[in-house]
């Protein structure tokens, strides 16, 4: 009451301000003069009672929508990548400072360039086609190719753009980032470069090599281990080596798949030394192989893979086998003649006396 006396308030109107079924407000109208308010008044009060709220209502979402922006822009000035958003002429409506930083010059300048005069030569006309094709999508696309930066130096950049929809659905723009990839690049192509010339100098070897990743998948296959085994499958993981590279003990059994030295080195990192196999080959002919096997560690001490050496030892074997019945031929012949017979080295050493010889200076043996 004493509110209404200290502002003369003689008569009063209220109108409420119901949105969505709920009271929200209301608004008062008052009078210095006694008066009663007639069906026109109460008509116009609920008018501007409607009038102000909408104004309250748009000025409370402006003001959302600045501090959205504000968060939008505080975030995207932190990020350590280009962010860019467009409108649908194609004109940066805003660029955060990664980017500023990367075209170089203030804030408007780095808004205002054209994105497209900074592209490489050599990957201007892909990337432009590139741009125009998946802008007509309306849907998230990307791109990669080199950019100048302010400096001079083209760096590779890999984009990803989505498009900005408006109330009824259409594109109105795009929002877009990009990550400078020059160093990825880099690397890697130094590492295919490496695993060329390493694959290079392997596949001259005239050993087999076998290399496997972490799991115990076959990654690699020299052309000595394609023709021993007369087949390069890659993928296969330690239960399936038997089956796949056909491989067998050195009696002709079945080898246990998980049991074979390039399993135990992958499965228990095991080294395994001068193993002996065989392997039949898709020809039907036996291979006998010796070699070793032993996990490939990291720099931290992490089994990364492991790796197989491997030689065909089939010729050597037989050559060994083939002179060892030789041997024994001589000897059964020497030792049936009616004659000494005897061998001496550069020494003058015997290395051999036949059963006559041996019997005439009491040699046992």
């Amino acid at each position: 009451a004493d509110a209404f006396a200290n502002i003369q308030t003689c008569a009063l109107i209220r109108a409420p301000l119901i949105r969505a079924g709920e009271l929200r407000a209301f608004l008062y109208a008052h009078s210095s003069e006694v008066r009663q308010w007639s069906d026109e008044d109460v008509a116009l009060l609920e008018e501007v009672a409607d009038r102000t709220w909408a104004e309250v209502e748009r000025a409370r979402a402006e003001a959302e929508v600045r501090e959205s922006e504000q968060r939008f822009r505080a975030i995207a000035d932190t990020a350590p990548v280009l962010i860019w958003v467009t409108r649908q002429d194609r004109v940066r409506d805003f660029v955060n400072q990664a980017y500023v930083a990367f075209q170089g010059g203030t804030y408007e300048e780095a808004r205002l360039e054209d994105w497209r005069a900074i592209i490489h030569p050599d990957d201007q006309a892909r990337l432009l086609q590139e741009s125009l094709a998946g802008e007509a999508t309306a849907q998230p696309f990307s791109m990669e190719a080199r950019y100048r930066r302010h400096d001079g130096e083209y760096r590779w950049l890999k984009s990803f753009s989505r498009p900005r929809l408006g109330l009824g659905g259409e594109v109105v723009g795009f929002v877009g980032v990009a990550f400078d990839v020059t160093d990825i690049r880099e690397t890697n192509a130094r590492l295919a470069a490496v695993a060329a010339e390493r694959d290079a100098i392997l596949g001259q070897l005239a050993e087999g090599v076998i290399v496997t990743d972490p799991q115990g998948a076959i990654i690699f296959v020299n052309e000595a281990a394609k023709r021993q085994h007369g087949v390069e499958a890659l993928d296969v993981t330690p239960e399936d080596y038997t089956d796949r590279y056909h491989l067998l003990t050195e009696d002709g059994r079945p080898y246990p798949s998980t049991e074979t030295p390039l399993a135990r080195a992958v499965l228990h990192g095991d080294v395994v030394l001068d193993a002996r196999w065989r392997i039949r080959r898709p020809d039907g002919a036996e291979v006998l192989a010796v070699g070793n096997a032993r996990p490939v560690v990291g720099p931290d001490g992490e089994r990364i893979g492991a790796v197989l050496t491997l030689r065909d030892e089939t010729a050597r074997i037989k050559a060994e086998q083939r002179l060892s019945e030789s041997e024994a031929r001589f000897r059964t012949v020497a030792d049936t003649a009616p004659a000494q017979i005897w061998m001496t080295d550069t020494e003058g050493a015997t290395t051999f006396g036949n059963r006559r010889f041996r019997s005439f200076f009491g040699i046992r043996g």
